[in-house]
């Protein structure tokens, strides 16, 4: 809602100058900001197409369907089949290696998808 990114399909904010590969912290302040509009990067209809974090999360942590969570319907990662994957390969992140816009950038896929539907590189 603070216009720095969208929710993507995986779980996380995908930025339009970062992609998914953000880690996000907490700053507390006492200043008077002008909050930020949300932004639209359309994300839901690229990750709707996509789907390539779904598909290759080995603990099969990512709802393949939407669901009513906190007043949207969104995927979500369930953490009681991620975290166990997790900590037994000390890591995994394969949800954000696949990822086009995290590999290719924003704006080239973005480009490709309005032009034809496509979505860069090919899983192999």
């Amino acid at each position: 809602m603070a216009g720095l990114g969208e929710l993507g399909a995986g779980g996380w904010v995908i930025t339009r100058q970062y992609g998914p590969w953000v880690r996000w912290t907490m700053l507390s302040m006492d200043a008077d900001l002008e909050p930020d509009d949300p932004v639209d990067l359309h994300m839901g209809e690229y990750c709707e197409a996509c789907r390539r974090c779904i598909k290759a999360c080995p603990g099969n942590a990512i709802t393949k369907e939407k669901i009513w969570y906190r007043g949207v319907y969104k995927r979500k990662v369930d953490t009681k089949k991620c975290f166990p994957f997790f900590e037994k390969h000390d890591g995994c992140g394969i949800c954000l290696k696949v990822c086009p816009i995290g590999r290719f950038g924003y704006e080239k896929c973005m480009e490709a998808f309005r032009q034809d539907g496509t979505i860069p590189g090919e899983i192999v």
